[in-house]
C-alpha cells in the first residue's frame, strides 16, 4: 500500500512519473526467429505478464556467450550441453526443458549422393562425405552447427578437415544456409521448424526432405536457463524467473504446441521432459 501512494503521489507532483519498469532481454537462436515462434511467443508473454520482453538473436554460441557476459537476462536456446555448462560455472541459475522439434537433412531433390535409404543419419552423412557432394554448413557455434559436426563424428569424420571444395561453411543464421544451399545445390542440417517457414513462403524451391528417420540423433530439445544475477549484478532475474516460469508452465506450453506453420505443428512442448 505504502508502494502505491508513493506512486499515486508522484503522478500528481508536476514532471514526476511513475519509474519505467525495466525490459526483459531474451537471448534466443536464429531458430526461433527463423521460424516464426517469436512473433507469437513475446506478445503472448507480454500480454499475460505486463512485462516488455526484447529478443537478442544469434547462434547458440554467441548468445551463451552473452548470457556468460551477462549482457542478456534470460536464454531459449538448442545446445543443451553448453546450457548446462554455464549452470555448472555459475552463470545461470538452472536449465529447463520448453520444447523440442527435429533436425532434418534436406538437399536436392535428385539427392547425388543417395541419403534418402541411410539406416540413420551419421551414415547419411557419410555418404555426402564419400560422393563430395556440397554440403552448406552453418559454422557458427549454433546449436544447429554443434549437432552437425557431432553427426560427422559418429561417422568418423572430423568436418574441420573437409575442403572447401564442397562444403561450404556460411558463419550465418539457419535461413541464410539453407538458401544458399537452394542456390548451389547443397546438401543441409535445417531445424523443422525454419524449413517449414521458409516453404511456406514460397522459399528452397530446389531442396527437398531427404532423410528425417532417426528419431534419438535428430532430436532438438529447447531450453530455458535464467542467467544468474548474483554473478551479474545488472541482470533482471525477477523477469528473468517469471518468463522461465511462464514458458514451461501451462500458459506457455500451450502457445508452444498451438504455434503452427502451413497448419502443421513444428515445436512440441518438453517442459516436463527432465531430460529434455
Amino acid at each position: 500500500m505504502r508502494a502505491l501512494a508513493l506512486v499515486a503521489l508522484l503522478l500528481l507532483v508536476p514532471g514526476c512519473a511513475a519509474p519505467a519498469q525495466p525490459t526483459l532481454i531474451l537471448g534466443t537462436t536464429t531458430t526461433t526467429q527463423d521460424s516464426g515462434l517469436l512473433d507469437v511467443l513475446l506478445p503472448a508473454f507480454e500480454n499475460d505478464t505486463g512485462i516488455h520482453a526484447k529478443a537478442v538473436v544469434a547462434g547458440s554460441g554467441e548468445i551463451l556467450a552473452k548470457a556468460a557476459r551477462g549482457d542478456v537476462d534470460v536464454l531459449l536456446a538448442h545446445s543443451r550441453a553448453a546450457e548446462l555448462q554455464l549452470v555448472a560455472a555459475g552463470d545461470g541459475t538452472a536449465r529447463r526443458p520448453v520444447m523440442f522439434n527435429r533436425f532434418l537433412l534436406v538437399g536436392p531433390t535428385e539427392d547425388p549422393a543417395g541419403i534418402a535409404s541411410a539406416p540413420n543419419a551419421s551414415l547419411a552423412l557419410q555418404r555426402v562425405h564419400e560422393n563430395a557432394s556440397p554440403f552448406a554448413s552453418r559454422a557458427d557455434k549454433s546449436g544447429t552447427d554443434v549437432k552437425e559436426k557431432s553427426l560427422w563424428a559418429s561417422a568418423g569424420l572430423n568436418a574441420s578437415t573437409f575442403p572447401a571444395s564442397w562444403y561450404k561453411q556460411t558463419g550465418s543464421g539457419q535461413s541464410q544456409t539453407l538458401l544458399l544451399a537452394d542456390q548451389t545445390g547443397a546438401y543441409a542440417l535445417s531445424d523443422e521448424a525454419t524449413w517449414a517457414n521458409m516453404r511456406a513462403h514460397g522459399q528452397l524451391g530446389h531442396l527437398a526432405i531427404l532423410f528425417q528417420n532417426d528419431p534419438a540423433a535428430l532430436r532438438n530439445p529447447y531450453g530455458v536457463t535464467p542467467v544468474n544475477a548474483t554473478r551479474h549484478p545488472g541482470v533482471h532475474q525477477d523477469l528473468a524467473q517469471r518468463f522461465a516460469d511462464w514458458i514451461t508452465g501451462p500458459r506457455g506450453q500451450a502457445v508452444v504446441a498451438a504455434y503452427r506453420v502451413g497448419g502443421a505443428q513444428v515445436f512440441f512442448p518438453d517442459a516436463d521432459e527432465p531430460g529434455g
